[in-house]
């Protein structure tokens, strides 16, 4: 197994967008308050996103052996055979740490690996399913950082759930609000991935869309921030280190793919 050939696995440049779901979902979720909660939760999206990007190349072995022979699978850099136990042990840490924390993150994080599964089974085929499960996936890790509130009360998760401040937008004399709340938040993320996705299918007929794709990921950040900075508290340091990622992740992306 060579080492850049399993970091390319993994794609590295996204990655750095990854911790912004569960982070921002928990910031609005406490009112701008962190704690060490934060960090189990963050390690289950990483865990499961690694997971999924296996599982997708996994799925994608036959295609990618005809249409892109040096990506890491079809290429031998990383065997069939070792990606899988890896994504294997990727769930079972991201499943064990979820029932460490609370049993309503632990249903989440079942789901969100079903959503994976069906998004690379079944789903990534089809042009209108498929960018909304890939959608669902980003969207759930965002509730999994808003569970992992303790002490954590299921009353909460029920609608409207964390009512964080209002926030205000003025036309002229008209103006209207919204409450604040991770689903807020995991609902835009769900739909921003969604519409990458579908640009995504793209990508073998057009070679101007893998960079495109790697941008759209990495704008992700700016996304996340803004809603860490809506939770108020240190949601504004969340938003700043999340923006300091972006130059980071583009420049790791001119050494390995995003898409």
């Amino acid at each position: 197994m060579r080492r850049r050939a399993l970091l390319q696995l993994f794609r590295p440049p996204n990655l750095f967008t990854v911790p912004g779901d569960p982070l921002c979902g928990y910031l609005i979720a406490s009112g701008g308050r962190l704690s060490w909660h934060v960090i189990p939760a963050i390690g289950i999206s990483v865990a499961l996103y690694c997971a999924g990007l296996i599982v997708n190349d996994l799925a994608d072995f036959s295609e990618d052996l005809r249409d892109r022979p040096m990506r890491p699978l079809p290429s031998g850099g990383v065997a069939v055979k070792a990606a899988n136990t890896i994504a294997i042990v990727l769930i079972s840490i991201a499943v064990i740490l979820a029932n460490l924390v609370n049993a309503t993150v632990a249903v989440i994080a079942v789901i969100l690996v079903n959503e994976i599964l069906f998004y690379n089974v079944f789903a990534k085929k089809n042009a209108f399913v498929g960018p909304i499960a890939m959608g669902l996936c980003r969207g759930s890790s965002v509730l999994i950082g808003a569970a992992a509130i303790l002490p954590f009360h299921p009353s909460s998760f029920v609608v409207p759930a964390y009512a964080g401040p209002v926030i205000t937008f003025y036309f002229g004399n008209l103006h209207f609000g919204f409450r604040n709340s991770p689903y807020l938040a995991a609902g835009v993320i769900t739909l921003y991935i969604a519409g990458v996705t579908a640009l995504a299918r793209k990508e073998t007929s057009n070679p101007r869309i893998p960079p495109l794709i790697g941008s759209l990921i990495r704008g992700l950040l700016f996304i996340q921030a803004g809603f860490c900075a809506s939770a108020g508290g240190y949601g504004w340091v969340a938003a700043i280190l999340l923006l300091a990622l972006w130059p980071v992740s583009r420049l790791v992306s001119s050494r390995f793919y995003a898409s």
